[in-house]
């Protein structure tokens, strides 16, 4: 009984502790990025156009004709 509790136990460990580091990689690795100057240029970027798109839906909404 025990050699199968092991068994078992040995490659969930295993798994386990491969999917943290794994998992620990990717994020650390997508804070790299947005901290990189690319990185904080894209996101200025983003942010910029998203800003641009609601001035122009706020803009359209304060031109539009409300008709009743």
């Amino acid at each position: 009984m025990e050699k199968l509790f092991i068994i078992i136990l040995v490659p969930a460990v295993i798994y386990l502790v491969y999917y943290l580091l794994n998992k620990t990689h990717k994020n650390s690795k997508a804070i790299r990025r947005v901290l990189s100057k690319e990185g904080k240029a894209i996101l200025l970027k983003k942010y910029n156009t998203i800003n641009i798109s609601m001035m122009r839906i706020k803009s359209n909404l304060k031109n539009a004709v409300y008709v009743f």
